[in-house]
Formats: structure tokens, C-alpha cells, sequence
């Protein structure tokens, strides 16, 4: 998403206690890169995990009937410097906001394949 193309984020999501999820780890990265597939009907670990990615890998104002919803795309054209920190902040408001079953607890970069 940044720099080269190359550089994704990289979210560690906690799962809120209201959740049940037996036998599930509470806590866990999820990296900016596409869904290679979409499981229609996901439930449980995968459909917060599908959504999250979604959230992730989609730009603001490309979603019909929610213009809001995904990445500010402005922020690429930023310098790194403030890019990430921009980045981090719009990340973490959107993920919270469309999947509440969520909290974030730390966004870093990292490269990936795509």
C-alpha cells in the first residue's frame, strides 16, 4: 500500500471478550495484503478475519451505498514519514468502527508477496 508497493500493514487484533470463540486464540496479525478468495458465509474466527482484510485492502469511496467505509487513498501520495503514522491512525479507527467485534492492539509495517 505504501512506498514501492510493497510495504503492508501488519494489524494485531484482539478479539473483545463479548465474542464467543471457544477454542480460538483471542489475539492475532492479520497482513494488508488482498483476499486471494472470498468465503461466502464465513463465520466465527474467519469471517472477522475476512472483514478485516476486507476493511484493509479497500479505498474509501469505492463502495457503493457507504462511500466511507476503506482506506483514506490520499494518504499514498504522503512522504513515508507521515504516511505511516496517517496510516496507522486511519487503520485503526476504520477496522474498530466496521468490525466491533475487534480491537486493535498494534499496526506495523512489513513487506509481502502479493
Amino acid at each position: 500500500m505504501l512506498s514501492d508497493g510493497k510495504l503492508f500493514p501488519k494489524v494485531t487484533i484482539r478479539i473483545k471478550d463479548s465474542v464467543s470463540l471457544v477454542g480460538t486464540p483471542r489475539e492475532f496479525d492479520i497482513i494488508g495484503t488482498p483476499l486471494k478468495e472470498v468465503e461466502i458465509g464465513a463465520v466465527g474466527i474467519r469471517s472477522i478475519y475476512q472483514n478485516v482484510k476486507t476493511i484493509m485492502t479497500t479505498w474509501r469511496g469505492s463502495v457503493f451505498l457507504d462511500r466511507q467505509f476503506g482506506v483514506d487513498a490520499r494518504i499514498i501520495d504522503r512522504p513515508i514519514n507521515f504516511a505511516i503514522p496517517e496510516l496507522i491512525v486511519n487503520l485503526t479507527e476504520i477496522i474498530e468502527k466496521y468490525e466491533p467485534r475487534v480491537e486493535v492492539v498494534e499496526i506495523t509495517f512489513t513487506e509481502a508477496e502479493i
